[in-house]
């Protein structure tokens, strides 16, 4: 096994389970959960009616009244907290499963091969395939005798890393994960949401739905997601950043450690060539989706 393994001890996993649970998911969250598939995954997210993103997540369906919802740990019982005004009139039941389930990232050249978008879902693991080699591991640590074959497999023939490389890798691929302090803050175009297939534009309504469709079918954001790294002090969520001229043209989104200071994404204004933040000079990557910088 030629594998890179990361422990998920920040991700949780919201279920949602009952024979109401995909037409319930169908009417709140902006993926289209009526057509996915047992064992398939897609991204999604949930809005308020202004159409900006309280929560976004992996939709994972395990079977026809089975969904799980992974999304950092953070977020997980306040999505629960609004969720469950909705879900008392359906026949679903929304529960916190992060503690009864082992989460671990996975990079192997061997699985490169493995489509994205589907699962191995087993009784008690549950494995996503993310694409290019990568996976999102679940193990239940109930039956000790498999789960301890599993972890003494990975811990003799892969190489382990701390959770922060993970997010690196997750935020070298775009994806943006609303924590408390951004809940309600971005539209889902803002964080390339639409453009890494996070959002339907077939399905039927969800909350929030008309102002993300307005925007995707009469208008253009005039901010987008970019990369961006630096080598001054982490940055806060939604710290600004600015031109020479001083003036504000977006703000953080996430960001991450490096050996030599950080990297992460940023939502910045399209004009943006060159921004500081605060005293900190940032060196500016690619936009996430390169469809927004000619708009």
């Amino acid at each position: 096994m030629t594998a890179t393994v990361m422990p998920l001890a920040e991700r949780g996993i919201l279920s949602v389970t009952g024979p109401d649970s995909r037409r319930f998911l169908q009417g709140q969250c902006t993926a289209d959960a009526q057509s996915l598939a047992p064992g398939a995954w897609v991204l999604g997210g949930f809005c308020t009616a202004k159409g900006r993103l309280y929560a976004n997540f992996y939709l994972l369906c395990l079977d026809d009244e089975r969904f799980w919802l992974v999304m950092p740990h953070a977020m997980v019982a306040p999505t629960i907290e609004r969720l469950s005004k909705y879900a008392a009139f359906f026949k679903t039941r929304l529960e916190d499963q992060s503690l009864h389930w082992h989460g671990l990232a996975t990079v192997d050249a061997n699985d490169a091969a493995l489509s994205s978008g589907t699962a191995l879902v087993e009784p008690h693991r549950v494995r996503m395939h993310l694409g290019s080699g990568q996976s999102l591991e679940w193990l239940d640590p109930l039956p000790s005798e498999a789960y301890e074959a599993r972890l003494g497999l990975l811990e003799e023939q892969a190489n382990w890393l701390p959770e922060a490389h993970w997010q690196r890798l997750e935020m070298a691929a775009g994806l943006v994960w609303i924590e408390p302090a951004t809940s309600e803050q971005f539209l889902p175009q803002t964080i390339s949401w639409d453009y890494l297939g996070g959002v339907s534009f077939s399905k039927g309504c969800y909350t929030g739905q008309e102002v993300v469709a307005r925007l995707h079918y009469k208008g253009s954001s005039k901010k987008a997601l970019r990369r961006l790294s630096g080598l001054g002090p982490l940055p806060e969520p939604l710290s600004r950043l600015h031109d020479e001229a001083e003036k504000s043209v977006g703000e953080m989104a996430c960001s991450v450690p490096t050996e030599k200071g950080w990297t992460g994404l940023a939502v910045l204004s399209l004009q943006a060539v060159k921004v500081s933040l605060q005293d900190q000079p940032v060196d500016l990557g690619d936009w996430v989706n390169p469809v927004n910088e000619a708009q």
